[in-house]
């Protein structure tokens, strides 16, 4: 049995795990959609996910190897979309849509403006499909 959720959308990114040195609930964000393209929406940072699956070891008896080492994780950072024009499309947009978020921290202030460049840019390149296919 599956349940979908009713209340509130939120979003989650995944980020690298030194992003979190500056992380900050309240950061402002930005959010594009693929299956909405040219369009922007304004976010902010509700928070990170305390815990990955990374953290956790199954119980055995064995003592843990450096060869069982798992490559370093993503941290899932929480989103909530504040943009009203948003409100039309939360109807439509299922859960697991892929897009990309941007966080601006006060941190080189000045450079977030080639990210959010560069974030306009991947969301006008929605409107070409080169990989899209129809399977009947």
């Amino acid at each position: 049995m599956v349940f979908k959720h009713q209340l509130d959308k939120n979003l989650i990114g995944w980020y690298r795990q030194n992003s979190m040195l500056r992380l900050e609930a309240g950061s402002k964000a930005e959010v594009i959609f693929d299956g909405l393209p040219g369009e922007i929406f304004s976010a902010k940072v509700i928070g990170a996910i305390p815990a990955i699956s990374e953290g956790q070891i199954q119980a055995s008896g064995t003592l843990i190897s450096v060869q069982n080492a798992k490559f370093p994780g993503r941290i899932a950072v929480l989103f909530e979309i504040d943009d009203p024009r948003f409100e039309q499309y939360s109807d439509v947009m299922m859960g697991g849509a892929y897009g990309q978020t941007a966080i601006y921290s006060d941190h080189f202030a000045h450079v977030s403006i080639m990210r959010k460049v560069l974030l306009r840019m991947a969301s006008w390149m929605n409107y070409f499909f080169p990989f899209h296919s129809i399977n009947c």
